[in-house]
C-alpha cells in the first residue's frame, strides 16, 4: 500500500466498507438493506475524495467487492436500488480508471451498462428497470467513453497527448468487428431511452450519444444509424406528440448537438469526397478526371456498414432537407440556449456540407438570418458572426453563398405582397426580418475588413435596379401597402409649441406614425419599416434607380405607398458619403415633390368621379361570379343587393404627409446643399404647418426641424430668416388672380410668428405685399381677413421689439393741480419731444400700416372692420404722436360710426381703440372723449339697460337685471369695453366735470353685488381712476346711492342696488391712495 498519509486514511475508510461488502452473501430481502447502506457509504466516500487521484490498486480494491456482488447474484435478482448504486460507484471509479483500465474490463463494464439500459439480462430476457437505474447506467457509459480534456489531464499530472493516445486506443478497440454490434445495440438503447419524460435521463442519453457518435463509431457505420438518430433528434427537439408547450432549452440544445454531429460525420464534404460520393473540382486535373470517375465502382463493405455513393447521397440529402425544414419552428423558441444551439448547428452544417447538401444551403442561411434578428444579444451576435464568416469563407463557396443570399432576398420580396394581402402579420414580420438581416451584413462593422461583404451591397443595389426584377415585385408590393390615417393623434400640438418658443420645440421631433391597413400588429409594421430602411442603407447610391423610375409622383391615388417606399429606401443614405449622382437625383426629386403643392388642393370628389367605373347595364347578359351562384339573383325571389359602391383610393392627406417625409429625407441626403432647393421646398412645409389636420401639421413640424438640422441652421427661425425672400416670393405668387390660395395668408402669419422680432427688418416687404393684395382683393372677405391678420402679427412683433428697446411708454397719470416743478418737467419734456430725431423704421412702418388700414373701417364685413380697429389699437403704442394724430383725426368720423355699428363686437373693438388712444395720447383725446364718445356711451348704456330688462339671459339678483350670467355674451363684452375705455379716459384725459359726473352716476349699477365679478372689478377700477381727480364726487355719488347723505341728494338713492361692499373697498382705497379725500 502507498505510504502517503492521505491515501492511507482513504484506504482505511474504504476498508471499513469494502470488507463488509465483500462478506455479504447472496442478496435476499434481509440483506438488501445492509448492502444498500454500504454502497451509499462507499458513494459518499468517493464523492468526498473526488479531488484525489485514485491509484489503479485502490480502484481494483474497490471494484473487487462490486464484481463479486454482481457475479454471485443473477442480474434479475439485484434490486433496482442496489444496481443503481453500483453504477454510481462505477461511474466515480471510471473517472480515473479510464486512463489505465484494461480493455477487457472496459468492454465488460460497457456491456453491463448497455445491457441494463436495454433491459436485457444474462439470459437475453428483457427486464425493465426504473429510470433512476437507467440514468446511472447511462452515466457510467458516459464516464467510460467521454474524451478527457486538458483539465482532466492536468488533474492527473498528464498531458493532452496522453489523453489523445488513450482515446485513440479505446476508439480502435470499439471499432473492431467484435465490438461494433455492442456499440450499435447501445446506441439503439440510448435512442429508445432518450424519449423519456425525465429531463435528467434525457440529457444523460444525449451526452452519451454525442460522445459515441463523435469519437467511437466508424465512418462506414454513421450512414447506417443516420436515419434513426435524425428521426429521434428531430422528434425530441420539436416535442413529443400530444405534449403542449416548448421542449426544455437544454434538451433542445443537446439534441441539436447530436443532430449536427451525425450529419457532419455522415454527409460532410470531406468524408463524401474521400469516399467518392461527391466530386470536388479545385484544379484543371480534377475537372479532367471528372468524366472518368462518373461510373460508380462497388467497394467491399463490412457488416452493418453503408457505402457512400452519389445515388445514396441524393436520397439522403433529400431526407435531411426535410428534417432540417422541420426544425424551422425552433427559431421562435423562448430559450436562449436552444437558439444558440440552433445557431451552432446551422453554422456547422453550412460550413461542412456546402457540396453535399446544396439544396439545404438556402434553408441554413435562412435560419441564421432569422436568428440574427433574435431579441437575445448573445444569439443575434453569434448568428451575425456566423453569417459574416460564411460570406467571407473560402472562394470555392463564397460566390454560392452570395448568390443564395440574393436569391433569398428576391424570393422574400416577391412573397411579401401575398403575405400582406392574407394579413399574416407573423409571417410578414419574419420575411421582412430576413431581408433586413441580409442588408445588415453589408454595413456591419467588419465591412471594411471583408471585401466580400461589400458584394452584398452591390447585390442589393442590382436587386433594386432594372436588372434585378424590380418590375416583378416592386409594384405588386406597392399595390398592397395601403396606408390609413392614424385613429389616435398626439395630445400635444407641436406647431403651438414652436410658436410659443418652447425650448423643446426646436429639438428632435419624430414623424407621426402612419399605419398600414393590412397590418394589425405594431411589430409587423416596424419590421416592414426596418426592412425598407435596410434596403436603402445597403444599396447606397443604387437606390436612385427605383426612385428615378417611379411613376405618378404627383398623383395621390395610391401613391402614398410609393412615397413611403422611396423615403424609407433612401432614409439611411445620409449616413454615407453622397455621390454626385445621388445629389443630382435628390435635387430633382425635391423640385418634383414641391410641384405637388403647385397643383393646388384637388377635390377628392373630382378624382373619384373621374376614376369611378361606369355602371353596367341593368339587363346585361354577361355575368362573372366567383364561388357559389346566389339563387336569389337567378330566381329573382328577392331584390338584388345594391352593387358595392366604388371605394376611392385617393388619400391627399397621407400623400402630402409622406411627401413631407421625403423632403426631410432629401434634406438629410443633401445636408447644407439643401438650402439651394428651399426656394421651392420651403412653401410646402410652411403650407402644411398651418393645416388643420393634426397628421399633416405634425409631419410638417418634424420636417421643418429635420431640415433645419440637416441644413446646419441653429433653429427654424434662423432658417426662415435666412430664406425669408424665398418664402415671401412663394406667398406672393399664390396671391394672384391666376393663382389664388387662401391658405397663403396663413403661411405668411406663421412665417412672421416663427421668425419673431428679427422679421422687423423684412416687415416692409410683408406690409407692401399685404396692402397690394388688399387693394386687389378687397371684395373677398376671407382673403382680406387673412391679410389683416398678417398685419396684426407684424404689429405684435413690432410692439414687442419697441417695448424691449424703449421700455414702457405709458404716461404717468395727471393731477388736476400741478406744482411748479411738474410744470417745468412737462415743459422740458415737450421741448425735447419737438427736438426728437426722425421716426425710426419701425415707426415709419407702423404709420404706413395705419394709414393704409383706415380705408377698411367701412368694409362690408363686420369681422374685417373689427380686425382693423384691433389693428389700429395695437399700433397706437408704437407710432409717435406727431404721426398718429393726423391719421386718427382724418379717420375719426369713421371710428365714431363704428361706435354705432350694428355688431356689438365691432363696437367693442372701436371702444378698445378709444381706450388705447386715451391711454397714450390723452391730451389729443380730451374733446373727442367727452364731446363725441361719452354721449354715445351714455345712450348705449340706456339702450342696454332696456334690453337687459327683456333679456332671458340677464343676470338677475333681487329682480334687478344687470349684465348676463355668462361672460361670453356680446352684451357682457360690450359692458367690459365701455368700462375699460372710460377708465383709460379717466386716467389719461383731462376730466370734464359735467361729463365726469354723468360717468359716475351711470356706471353705479355695476357695483351691485349681483353683477358679474369681472364687471364689478372693472367698475371699481373706473371709480378709483376717477377718484384720483375728484374723490369727493365719487364719495358723494356712492354715499347718495346707499342713502348715507342728506336729503339734498336723495335722488341718487337706489335701494335696488346693493353696492355697500364695493363702495367700502373704493373708499378705503381712496383713503389709502394719493388721491384720497
Amino acid at each position: 500500500m502507498v505510504a502517503d498519509p492521505q491515501t492511507q486514511a482513504l484506504f482505511q475508510r474504504l476498508k471499513r466498507v469494502c470488507v463488509p461488502l465483500m462478506g455479504t452473501p447472496t442478496l435476499v430481502p434481509s440483506t438488501t438493506p445492509t448492502v444498500s447502506n454500504l454502497l451509499s457509504q462507499l458513494i459518499h466516500i468517493l464523492e468526498d475524495s473526488r479531488q484525489d487521484v485514485l491509484s489503479p490498486n485502490l480502484i481494483s480494491y474497490i471494484f473487487f467487492p462490486l464484481s463479486s456482488l454482481l457475479s454471485r447474484n443473477r442480474s434479475e435478482a439485484i434490486p433496482d436500488q442496489v444496481l443503481e448504486k453500483i453504477f454510481l460507484v462505477l461511474t466515480l471509479l471510471s473517472e480515473d480508471w479510464w486512463w489505465d483500465c484494461e480493455l477487457k474490463i472496459w468492454e465488460q463494464l460497457f456491456m453491463l451498462a448497455g445491457a441494463i439500459l436495454g433491459g436485457i439480462d444474462a439470459k437475453g430476457k428483457a427486464k425493465a428497470r426504473d429510470e433512476e437505474t437507467k440514468e446511472a447506467a447511462v452515466r457510467c457509459i458516459l464516464s467510460l467513453v467521454r474524451p478527457r480534456n486538458q483539465q482532466d489531464a492536468e488533474r492527473r499530472g498528464q498531458s493532452t497527448e496522453d489523453a489523445s493516445e488513450r482515446l485513440e486506443e479505446l476508439r480502435f478497440y470499439a471499432q473492431t468487428p467484435k465490438f461494433i454490434p455492442i456499440l450499435g445495440q447501445t446506441i439503439n438503447s440510448l435512442l429508445e431511452t432518450v424519449l423519456s419524460p425525465n429531463i435528467s435521463l434525457t440529457l444523460a442519453c444525449l451526452q452519451t450519444l454525442h460522445a459515441l457518435i463523435d469519437a467511437y463509431i466508424p465512418d462506414d457505420l454513421a450512414p447506417s444509424i443516420l436515419p434513426g438518430v435524425i428521426s429521434t433528434m428531430t422528434k425530441l427537439a420539436l416535442g413529443i406528440s400530444g405534449k403542449k408547450g416548448w421542449v426544455n432549452g437544454d434538451v433542445v440544445a443537446a439534441s441539436l448537438t447530436v443532430f449536427e454531429t451525425i450529419v457532419v460525420r455522415t454527409v460532410g464534404d470531406d468524408i463524401c469526397a474521400q469516399e467518392g460520393a461527391t466530386k470536388v473540382v479545385e484544379s484543371l486535373d480534377d475537372l479532367k478526371n471528372l468524366a472518368s470517375d462518373g461510373v460508380e465502382q462497388a467497394r467491399t463493405t463490412r457488416p452493418f456498414a453503408t457505402q457512400r455513393t452519389p445515388s445514396w447521397l441524393r436520397g439522403t440529402a433529400t431526407q435531411l432537407h426535410i428534417a432540417l425544414n422541420s426544425l424551422t419552428p425552433l427559431i421562435s423558441h423562448p430559450s436562449a440556449s436552444a437558439l444558440l444551439a440552433l445557431t451552432k448547428c446551422a453554422t456547422a452544417l453550412l460550413n461542412s456540407t456546402s457540396s453535399t447538401l446544396p439544396q439545404s444551403q438556402s434553408l441554413l442561411l435562412t435560419l441564421l438570418l432569422a436568428l440574427s434578428n433574435s431579441d437575445y444579444p448573445s444569439v443575434s451576435q453569434a448568428a451575425q458572426t456566423s453569417l459574416i464568416s460564411a460570406v467571407a469563407s473560402k472562394p470555392r463557396t463564397q460566390h454560392i453563398i452570395l448568390q443564395t443570399l440574393m436569391s433569398i432576398t428576391r424570393d422574400n420580396l416577391t412573397s411579401l405582397p401575398r403575405l400582406l394581402t392574407s394579413q399574416s402579420d407573423s409571417k410578414v414580420e419574419h420575411v421582412a426580418g430576413l431581408v433586413e438581416a441580409v442588408c445588415r451584413l453589408s454595413y456591419c462593422d467588419s465591412t471594411d475588413d471583408r471585401p466580400a461583404l461589400h458584394a452584398i451591397s452591390v447585390g442589393v443595389g442590382k436587386l433594386l435596379g432594372p436588372s434585378g426584377g424590380i418590375e416583378k415585385w416592386g409594384w405588386s408590393l406597392l399595390s398592397v401597402l395601403e396606408f390609413i390615417e392614424p385613429t389616435v393623434n398626439v395630445a400635444h400640438e407641436p406647431t403651438a409649441a414652436l410658436l410659443e418658443d418652447i425650448p423643446e420645440a426646436a429639438g428632435w421631433w419624430s414623424f407621426p406614425e402612419v399605419p398600414l391597413k393590412s397590418l394589425t400588429t405594431r411589430s409587423a409594421a416596424d419590421g416592414v419599416t426596418r426592412m425598407f430602411r435596410a434596403l436603402g442603407r445597403a444599396s447606397a447610391d443604387c437606390v436612385s434607380t427605383p426612385l428615378s423610375g417611379s411613376r405618378a409622383w404627383g398623383n395621390p391615388d395610391g401613391a402614398a405607398t410609393q412615397w413611403r417606399l422611396s423615403a424609407e429606401a433612401a432614409k439611411d443614405v445620409r449616413l454615407r458619403p453622397t455621390s454626385k449622382r445621388l445629389s443630382k437625383l435628390a435635387r430633382s426629386l425635391a423640385t418634383t415633390v414641391s410641384e405637388v403643392w403647385d397643383d393646388g388642393d384637388e377635390q377628392p370628389g373630382e378624382s373619384e368621379s373621374s376614376q369611378r367605373p361606369e355602371a353596367m347595364e341593368p339587363h346585361s347578359s354577361v355575368q362573372h361570379v366567383q364561388g357559389l351562384h346566389p339563387l336569389h339573383d337567378t330566381l329573382k325571389i328577392i331584390g338584388s343587393a345594391p352593387a358595392q359602391q366604388y371605394r376611392s383610393t385617393v388619400q391627399p392627406i397621407l400623400h402630402r404627409a409622406l411627401l413631407l417625409q421625403l423632403l426631410a429625407v432629401l434634406a438629410g441626403v443633401l445636408q447644407a446643399k439643401f438650402s439651394q432647393t428651399l426656394i421651392r421646398t420651403l412653401y410646402p412645409i410652411l403650407h402644411s404647418l398651418v393645416s388643420p389636420v393634426p397628421l399633416l401639421s405634425a409631419t410638417a413640424h418634424a420636417s421643418l426641424v429635420f431640415v433645419t438640422i440637416s441644413a446646419s441652421y441653429a433653429s427654424p427661425a434662423n432658417l426662415l430668416l435666412a430664406n425669408f425672400d424665398y418664402a415671401l416670393d412663394a406667398v406672393s405668387r399664390r396671391l394672384t388672380r391666376r393663382w389664388l390660395d387662401l391658405d397663403a395668408t396663413k403661411v405668411l402669419v406663421i412665417l412672421v410668428r416663427l421668425v419673431g422680432s428679427d422679421v422687423v427688418d423684412r416687415a416692409g416687404d410683408v406690409v407692401e405685399e399685404c396692402f397690394d393684395r388688399l387693394d386687389e382683393f378687397h371684395g373677398y372677405d376671407a382673403l382680406v381677413e387673412g391679410l389683416i391678420q398678417v398685419l396684426g402679427e407684424v404689429i405684435k412683433v413690432i410692439e414687442v421689439e419697441d417695448m424691449m428697446a424703449k421700455g414702457d411708454r405709458r404716461k404717468p397719470p395727471k393731477a388736476d393741480v400741478l406744482v411748479d416743478r411738474e410744470h417745468l418737467a412737462t415743459f422740458f419734456e415737450c421741448a425735447c419731444r419737438r427736438d426728437d430725431a426722425p421716426p425710426t423704421p419701425i415707426q415709419t412702418l407702423t404709420k404706413q400700416i395705419v394709414a393704409r388700414s383706415l380705408y377698411f373701417l367701412t368694409h362690408g364685413a363686420p369681422s374685417i372692420r373689427a380686425r382693423i380697429l384691433t389693428l389700429l389699437a395695437s399700433a397706437v403704442p408704437v407710432i409717435p404722436e406727431s404721426a398718429l394724430m393726423p391719421e386718427i383725426h382724418r379717420a375719426w368720423p369713421f371710428i365714431l360710426n363704428r361706435l354705432s355699428d350694428r355688431e356689438t363686437f365691432v363696437v367693442a373693438a372701436a371702444a378698445g381703440l378709444v381706450e388705447a388712444l386715451a391711454t397714450h395720447v390723452g391730451d389729443f383725446m380730451f374733446r373727442r372723449v367727452w364731446d363725441d364718445v361719452w354721449p354715445r356711451f351714455h345712450a348705449m348704456l340706456a339702450q342696454l339697460d332696456r334690453a337687459d330688462a327683456q333679456n332671458a339671459l340677464a343676470r338677475r339678483t333681487r329682480g334687478v337685471p344687470i349684465g348676463t350670467e355668462s361672460s361670453y355674451t356680446h352684451s357682457h363684452r360690450l359692458y367690459r369695453s365701455l368700462l375699460r375705455t372710460m377708465t383709460a379716459a379717466a386716467r389719461g384725459v383731462q376730466p370734464q366735470d359735467a361729463s365726469l359726473w354723468e360717468v359716475i352716476v351711470d356706471f353705479r349699477r355695476f357695483l351691485h353685488i349681483g353683477a358679474h365679478d369681472e364687471l364689478q372689478r372693472c367698475a371699481r377700477d373706473l371709480y378709483l381712476a376717477i377718484g384720483l381727480h375728484n374723490a369727493d364726487e365719487v364719495w358723494l355719488a356712492l354715499a347718495g346711492t346707499i342713502g348715507e347723505v342728506a336729503s339734498t341728494v336723495a335722488f341718487l338713492r337706489e335701494p335696488r342696488w346693493d353696492i355697500r361692499a364695493n363702495a367700502a373697498l373704493i373708499c378705503q382705497s381712496l383713503d389709502d391712495g394719493e388721491g384720497g379725500a
